[in-house]
């Protein structure tokens, strides 16, 4: 094999086996709805295949005497085959439970393996007039370049234009043509290499609808969703209820369409309590966006001058444009949306205050839920806060975001499973009626007219500590405090 053509080899395998892990992690982060324990599930799993593969190929080796050039291309194929097979395989099988445990591990497990195999072929051949040592800098230079490559055209090329269905066929594809590549230029006559190519290329032809069988929809076996949108920062998808639609940010539920507090079906009565209980909401700034309900709600109050809105995701934005109710939150010009991470959008504009802060955070054991809910990131927020400001967090029923967030603002109120604080020393716990008397409810259908007024008579209870463990940026208490099987739903 040609000194050129093996250093490209080695790139292209470094480049494949990156970009494809990435691949992976999006996949099973799907399917396991965000759990912190898929990180290592996938990098352990991968890593452990492509040792297992390296062994193989070495055992193998003085059994088969094939020529290198036909091993390598006879392991390209195997390889793209494998991803491609096992990738749409795992999709059509929707496994749930222990089996979806067990099928990931393996996929995970031979996909390593074919990959292992590949760079250790390639690493043991040594050009010919080459010096060992140059010439395994030059392989290892050309699969670390590789390497680098893969995951950041993946993240910010393939899944951002193709989706992860047809991101899953074209590194396939690129598997198949580096074996075919070695078949021309070597004259390795393999018939089977241009057959699973135009089979792999069929596959760019399947509905992307096939992923839709690993999401989870409003009924168990009867999906109805009717939108779903794909990018680089994950996959939003949009479930139909005549209730109000449901929102679902990386498979799991992001919220509902519904600005009834009445029905209160998604808790929304929540953002009028909060609204009508605080000081003032001239500046709000929203960091999560989920559904768009709470904007919507938060945007009628008769007070507000400006709205920063700050979401990783602009996918959530496209989806409200589906839904008249919330979508007219859009075109109001008292409302700027950055879409970038919270806490560095925090960390860039240290001179912005509010007087609300709205943290819509997701479920608390996901995956780098601790960024919102450490207690470095409260503390950081006093700086945010207007004179007599307050801050509305999502609890999402977690003991120790409540210890938490009630160690640097002792005097706060609950709100449902929320949190709203500080509010004074006077321990400020009733809502304004006023407030909600001005609340514009033009346009929005509330099934009980006299439900504002109900909820400005309610008192808020103040917030009493739960005995839990503090948050904190190097333990991550969120999201590995409590033990959650891979396999466990994820709503327990």
């Amino acid at each position: 094999m040609k000194q050129r053509t093996a250093l490209w080899l080695s790139f292209c395998a470094g480049f494949i086996a990156l970009a494809i892990e990435i691949l992976w992690m999006r996949l099973f982060a799907l399917s396991f709805h965000g759990t912190a324990s898929i990180t290592g599930f996938v990098l352990g799993l991968f890593l452990l295949g492509m040792s297992f593969g390296v062994w193989a190929e070495k055992a193998l080796r003085f059994k088969l005497d094939l020529p290198t050039s036909e091993v390598i291309s006879l392991l390209f194929l195997l390889s793209g085959s494998v991803d491609l097979v096992l990738g749409l395989g795992y999709l059509w099988l929707a496994p749930t439970g222990v089996s979806k445990t067990i099928v990931g591990g393996i996929i995970l497990l031979v996909s390593g393996a074919s990959k292992g195999a590949i760079l250790t072929r390639l690493a043991d051949h040594v050009g010919q007039n080459a010096h060992p040592g140059t010439w395994a800098g030059l392989m290892v230079c050309a699969n670390i370049g590789g390497s680098t490559l893969g995951p950041l055209l993946a993240n910010y090329l393939l899944l951002e234009f193709l989706g992860w269905q047809h991101s899953l066929c074209v590194l396939s594809i690129l598997s198949m043509l580096c074996a075919a590549t070695i078949s021309t230029v070597h004259g390795v006559r393999n018939r089977a290499t241009w057959a699973i190519m135009l089979f792999a290329g069929f596959s760019l032809l399947l509905p992307k609808t096939l992923l839709w069988r690993i999401l989870d929809a409003a009924e168990q076996g009867k999906p109805a969703i009717v939108e779903v949108i794909e990018n680089r920062h994950g996959i939003v998808h949009r479930v139909h209820d005549p209730r109000g639609d449901v929102i679902f940010g990386a498979n799991l539920y992001d919220g509902r369409i519904m600005l009834d507090p009445a029905l209160d079906l998604n808790g929304i009565s929540r953002m009028y309590k909060a609204g009508a209980a605080v000081h003032a909401r001239r500046r709000m700034l929203f960091i999560g966006l989920g559904s768009g309900s709470w904007l919507e709600v938060a945007r009628r109050f008769h007070d507000v001058e400006h709205i920063d809105v700050v979401e990783l995701n602009p996918a959530y934005a496209q989806l409200m444009r589906s839904s008249p109710s919330v979508a007219t939150a859009l075109n109001d010009p008292r409302i700027r949306f950055h879409y970038t991470d919270g806490r560095r959008w925090l960390h860039n504009h240290p001179e912005q205050q509010f007087d609300l802060i709205v943290l819509n955070s997701t479920f608390y054991w996901r995956a780098f839920a601790t960024n919102l809910l450490s207690i470095e990131f409260f503390e950081s927020l006093k700086k945010h806060l207007a004179p007599q400001g307050s801050i509305f967090l999502n609890s999402t029923e977690s003991p120790d975001v409540i210890e938490t967030f009630l160690a640097v603002y002792p005097e706060s109120s609950t709100v449902g499973n929320a949190l709203l604080g500080p509010l004074g020393q006077s321990g400020q716990n009733a809502m304004n009626p006023q407030v909600l008397a001005q609340w514009n409810a033009q346009g929005v259908p509330l099934s009980r007219p006299a439900i504002l007024a109900e909820l400005a008579a309610s008192p808020l209870p103040n917030a009493l500590a739960p005995g839990a463990n503090i948050i904190r940026d190097d333990n991550l208490q969120s999201e590995f405090g409590v033990y959650r099987a891979l396999s466990a739903k994820h709503l327990e």
